[in-house]
């Protein structure tokens, strides 16, 4: 588990380059970012200011997809990853996001933290047109989703 909380940030534009070789170089796809699809990515930089952790989120709407969830090889099994998929979830509830999407190769990951198993072919159809969905991730890769539970704020009177 991570001691100190790292700092999570919303990327921006000029922070592509930096992604796509940080998701280059840990092997995951990158031939359709920057392409167009709406795209939200959050970052976790080390005080060097290298990004050693990355998520994405893709799509409109109320369903949308989870990608590119990446923690440099150094600092993986410290919890880096579940706080990223903690923050990209509670950042899609409060987009009004209801349920989310994933295509993995390591499904027992997302299988603790909520994910659940579904056929290809029940996916949405604005998410299953994504490059991800269309030929970027394997054939064998899990599909996973789960439904966000609703966030819920108080008013005082």
């Amino acid at each position: 588990m991570i001691t100190n909380p790292p700092r999570i940030e919303a990327a921006t534009g000029a922070d592509w380059p930096d992604i796509v070789t940080f998701l280059a170089g840990t092997g995951l796809p990158i031939d359709d970012l920057g392409q167009g699809a709406p795209m939200e990515f959050l970052v976790v930089r080390n005080t060097s200011g290298h990004i050693v952790g990355s998520i994405g989120i893709e799509g409109i709407g109320v369903e949308r997809l989870i990608r590119s969830l990446a923690v440099a090889p150094a600092l993986r099994g410290h919890g880096l990853g579940s706080t990223l998929l903690a923050a990209a979830e509670a950042q899609a509830r409060d987009e009004g996001v209801v349920r989310l999407f994933l295509l993995t190769l390591t499904p027992a990951f997302f299988d603790h933290r909520g994910y659940d198993p579904v056929a290809r072919d029940a996916v949405p159809a604005a998410v299953a047109a994504s490059a991800e969905f269309i030929h970027l991730c394997p054939g064998d890769a899990a599909c996973l989703t789960r439904l966000l539970e609703p966030s819920f704020s108080v008013i005082d009177e």
